[in-house]
């Protein structure tokens, strides 16, 4: 983080999809970590370069529920893909996007405006969403360049005691 950072900055570089050329699986597992795993493929047809990946995870969560054995435990897939083309030397296009879906258990303890005034639930919090982004980025000169790009993300969050549907969308224009 620089001087300039406020409430903390995260700034995520993503490789360009003419860097993740061919195949990449990575496997594993365990006694906690039952499952996991990540399967990547790129490739290029002339000036656009795609990637495209799965991961998924199973996890155990030790559990001390005497009723129901696995509730805690944690399941995750999520699929994406990324698209390069550098149209000509001044101007690049990205797309990329992913979907994802989860399940966790949980043991959660909430209030009730009524008789019993809380309630301890054992139950599966179940979270999925996807997303897209597009960017067009032009030089214009040595010193200068300027980028347009455009997010939307979709997520469902659903708990034992809230849920939350939200649809987030960006533009951004950005230039130097």
């Amino acid at each position: 983080m620089g001087a300039n950072a406020v409430n903390g900055v995260i700034n995520i570089i993503t490789k360009n999809a003419k860097d993740t050329h061919g195949a990449m699986l990575s496997v594993g597992g365990g006694n906690v970590d039952q499952g996991t795993g990540t399967f990547r493929y790129g490739g290029s047809n002339g000036r656009v370069s795609t990637t495209v990946f799965t991961a998924w995870a199973s996890r155990a969560v030790p559990s001390f529920m005497r009723t129901i054995e696995t509730f805690d435990d944690w399941r995750m897939a999520q699929a994406g893909f990324r698209a390069d083309w550098d149209k000509n030397s001044r101007d690049t296009l990205t797309l990329q996007g992913d979907i994802y879906h989860e399940i966790s258990g949980e043991t959660t303890t909430f209030a009730l405006y009524s008789p019993p005034s809380q309630v301890v639930a054992d139950a599966n919090g179940k979270f999925s969403g996807g997303n897209v982004m597009a960017r067009w980025k032009r030089t214009v000169n040595e010193k200068s360049d300027f980028q347009i790009q455009a997010y939307y993300d979709y997520t469902r969050h659903f708990e034992p005691e809230f849920g939350e549907t939200r649809k987030t969308f960006d533009v951004d224009f950005l230039t130097t």
